[in-house]
C-alpha cells in the first residue's frame, strides 16, 4: 500500500511540473494581413523620361492605281503599329529624355536605348514613321536619320535591331504639306484618282476598283477643290456624308469606327456607323482603343467610354490612348502609367484621389460625391487658387478638412486639393 502511494506521489509530481512548463510557454498571435491598398497605376508616376509619343504610322494608305500610287483616308483598325500591316511589335511607344528618343513597352521596360538624337534628325522628328524609297528594303516602318553624317536606319520589326539605309532612300515626310500627291476623291459622282499637277490643274481618272475597308473620301469640284468628305464601303458605295457639323472632317482619324471633325482648337468625336456625336466638343481628341478615348477639356485630359461618358477626372497633362487596358499619363509632372482595364473591372475610379495620394497617416472625416456633370478641382479652399482640373458626376471622396469660404463649402479630398460645393447642391457630403 505504502509502494502504491509512492507511485501516486510520484505521478502528480510529474503532472504538474508539465502543467508549469505549458503555462511558461509564450504562444505568439497570427498577426492579421495588412490589407492590400488597390492602386490605379499599373507603373506609379516617376518614369525617367521627358516625353512620350504614339508609334503612329502615316494616316493614309497607298494605292496603285495603273502606274500612279494615290492616297486613300481608309478605316484603321487596332493599336497604331496594326494599321497597315507593317508586321512591327505593338507594345511600344516612344519616349524622350534630354533631347533623345528611345522605345519603352507598357511596362515601363525599355525596347531601345534612349540614343537617337531628336536635333541631328530632320525636323527635330527623331524616331518616326519613315517610307524607304527602295521596296526591297522594306518600304514602310519606324526609324530615323541623321543629318550631320548623312546615315539613316529603318528598325527590325521588334524595335531592338537597326538595319542602315542609303541616306537619299530615306523620307521620314513623304505626304508631308506642300507635296503635291495623286488622291482618291468623288468628283460628279464618281470615284476616281486626282493628280494634281504644278500648274495648279489636276487630271482625274475614274477608279472601279473596291478597298479593303470602309474609307473617307474627299468630294472636289470641277478645278479639284475639295468641297466635302464622304463615308464609303469596301465596295466603294457611298455610306452618307461626314458629318461636319462642328468644323471640317480631320484627315486620318477614321480609326476603329469613330472620326473627329472640328478645328485646331475645338473637336468633336463622330461614330461612323451611326453619325452620331459621342460625348461633347472639346479642345483635343485621341481616338479610341479599348472601349476608350482621351479627350482634353480645360487644358487636362480625361477618358469617355463609347456612349460618351466620362471615364475618369479631368486631371492628366498628358494621356495616350489604350493598349491592352494601359495607358501612359503625366500626373504631378511625372509619367506613369495607370491600368484603366484592371480598375474599371475593380470598380475603382480613375479621378484626383486615387492618382494623387493623400496622407495615408491622416483619418477621412467623411465622404463627399459630385452631383454635377463636372466639377472644378483647385489647390486651396477658394476660387482664387491655382486651377487642376475636373471632376465628374458620380466620382467619390474621401474628405479630410472642411472650410467655408466665398460662400461655398470646400472639402480636402487629398493633402492639396479641393472641391467646392454651393448650397448643397454640387455635392452630397456624409460624415463618418
Amino acid at each position: 500500500m505504502k509502494k502504491l502511494l509512492l507511485i501516486l506521489l510520484a505521478m502528480t509530481l510529474v503532472a504538474c511540473d508539465i502543467l508549469e512548463n505549458k503555462e511558461d510557454e509564450v504562444v505568439e498571435a497570427t498577426p492579421e494581413p495588412t490589407p492590400e491598398v488597390f492602386s490605379i497605376w499599373a507603373v506609379e508616376p516617376g518614369i525617367d523620361i521627358d516625353g512620350i509619343k504614339i508609334m503612329k504610322p502615316f494616316d493614309k494608305k497607298e494605292i496603285i492605281v495603273g502606274n500612279t500610287a494615290a492616297l486613300l483616308d481608309i478605316e484603321k483598325i487596332g493599336y497604331p503599329q496594326e494599321w497597315h500591316d507593317y508586321g512591327y511589335d505593338t507594345n511600344a511607344i516612344i519616349v524622350a529624355k534630354d533631347g533623345n528618343h528611345g522605345i519603352y513597352n507598357y511596362d515601363a521596360e525599355m525596347v531601345y536605348p534612349i540614343t537617337v538624337s531628336v536635333h541631328s534628325a530632320p525636323f527635330a522628328s527623331g524616331l518616326t514613321a519613315i517610307k524607304v524609297k527602295n521596296n526591297s528594303l522594306g518600304t514602310f516602318g519606324y526609324g530615323s536619320s541623321h543629318t550631320a553624317n548623312r546615315t539613316a536606319f529603318i528598325m527590325d520589326k521588334d524595335y531592338i535591331s537597326v538595319t542602315d539605309v542609303p541616306y537619299e532612300q530615306y523620307d521620314y515626310d513623304p505626304y508631308g504639306k506642300g507635296k503635291e500627291m495623286p488622291f482618291v476623291a468623288k468628283k460628279d459622282g464618281v470615284i476616281g484618282v486626282a493628280s494634281p499637277k504644278n500648274d495648279g490643274t489636276a487630271t482625274f481618272e475614274a477608279y472601279n476598283g473596291g478597298f479593303e475597308k470602309r474609307s473617307i473620301i474627299p468630294v472636289v469640284d470641277a478645278s479639284h477643290k475639295v468641297t466635302g468628305y464622304e463615308l464609303v464601303d469596301a465596295g466603294g458605295n457611298s455610306l452618307g456624308g461626314v458629318v461636319t457639323l462642328f468644323g471640317n472632317y480631320i484627315e486620318g482619324s477614321f480609326i476603329n469606327d469613330f472620326y473627329a471633325v472640328g478645328t485646331n482648337t475645338d473637336k468633336a468625336l463622330i461614330r461612323a456607323s451611326t453619325a452620331q456625336q459621342i460625348g461633347l466638343v472639346y479642345q483635343d481628341v485621341g481616338y479610341f482603343s479599348n472601349g476608350f478615348c482621351p479627350v482634353k477639356k480645360y487644358g487636362k485630359w480625361g477618358y469617355i467610354d463609347e456612349a460618351g461618358n466620362e471615364a475618369s477626372d479631368f486631371i492628366f497633362d498628358t494621356a495616350t490612348e489604350l493598349y491592352e487596358g494601359k495607358a501612359y499619363v503625366r500626373a504631378y509632372n511625372q509619367y506613369g502609367i495607370i491600368d484603366f482595364k484592371k480598375t474599371r473591372e475593380a470598380g475603382e475610379q480613375i479621378n484626383i484621389q486615387s492618382a494623387y495620394y493623400a496622407n495615408p497617416e491622416e483619418e477621412p472625416i467623411g465622404t463627399a460625391e459630385v452631383l454635377v456633370t463636372e466639377l472644378t478641382l483647385r489647390t486651396g479652399p477658394s476660387p482664387e487658387y491655382t486651377y487642376h482640373g475636373n471632376s465628374y458626376m458620380g466620382a467619390r471622396y474621401k474628405v479630410y478638412e472642411i472650410q467655408e469660404n466665398s460662400g461655398m463649402t470646400w472639402y480636402r479630398i487629398t493633402d492639396r486639393y479641393w472641391i467646392g460645393d454651393y448650397n448643397h447642391e454640387w455635392v452630397n457630403y456624409i460624415a463618418n
